[in-house]
């Protein structure tokens, strides 16, 4: 199974690694915004690819959000300001 995992700091790093270690998933393809978050996913092993959330979305058959809440409500906000 591919699986989108959106944010891969402590929440979905140890998602993927789970996932991974208990076979239910075959390719990780991580999401973050965070370049350190990123370098250091692909580096442990927790994602197989990088790619953007569009991206992501399109090739999963199963989406994750380990997004902080706060941040993803300050983006919401945001946007219907602009």
């Amino acid at each position: 199974m591919n699986i989108c995992i959106t944010g891969l700091g402590l929440i979905g790093g140890s998602m993927a690694k789970d996932l991974k270690q208990r076979g239910f998933a075959q390719h990780i393809i991580g999401v973050d915004n965070n370049a350190r978050h990123r370098e250091l996913a692909r580096a442990n092993g927790l994602a197989d690819e990088i790619t953007s959330l569009e991206d992501a979305v399109r090739m999963a058959d199963l989406i994750i959000l380990a997004t902080p809440v706060d941040a993803t409500g300050k983006k919401a906000i945001k946007n219907r300001l602009m």
